[in-house]
């Protein structure tokens, strides 16, 4: 539909019966993707998007809406979804557990998840889901968050409390000067 056009808008409503939507490289800030339920591909990278609805669809199977600005991303209704590249956005940890634990439900098999490159990162409450992607033989870009370490501090001082000055944290290093 548009690729290049420095589009800032753009209402598809009328089109219901479109199957793949092209819209990359414009200043597109919102897209409404609602009653477009034979879409099967949409391409919206690189357009500065902050807010993305997608169609009501299971027939949705890959999604490319990398380097935009969204903070929050829903694909519930999206069981169908394969492939999924949201790498350079600015999704907190949570929705990226969200992203992970909602694809895990739909219990599909090879698809691609893409998602470095975002403000937050995976944490141990999308741990489980991660793992049973990979057994389905899903390709996800980032390593899945680790067991939390409980780190027990023992000090000889005779103070009935201090302050660290300095805690620096080098791989398994921890160091501390008081």
């Amino acid at each position: 539909i548009g690729f290049g056009n420095d589009m800032t808008s753009i209402d598809l409503s009328n089109n219901v019966n479109l199957i793949q939507v092209r819209l990359q490289t414009n200043n597109l800030a919102a897209l409404d993707l609602t009653g477009l339920n034979s879409l099967t591909s949409l391409d919206a990278f690189s357009n500065g998007l902050s807010l993305i609805t997608l169609p009501n669809s299971s027939s949705l199977e890959t999604v490319n809406i990398n380097n935009n600005n969204l903070s929050a991303l829903d694909v519930s209704n999206n069981s169908g979804l394969l492939n999924l590249s949201v790498t350079g956005n600015i999704l907190p940890t949570s929705e990226l557990d969200n992203l992970v634990n909602t694809l895990d439900s739909f219990g599909t098999s090879d698809g691609t998840l893409n998602i470095a490159g975002n403000s937050g990162a995976l944490s141990s409450a999308s741990l489980t889901n991660y793992t049973n992607m990979e057994g389905r033989n899903w390709t996800i870009d980032i390593p899945p968050a680790t067991a939390g370490a409980t780190i027990t501090i023992e000090t000889t001082s005779t103070l009935s409390s201090w302050t660290p000055n300095l805690i620096t944290n080098s791989g398994a290093t921890l160091r501390w000067e008081v």
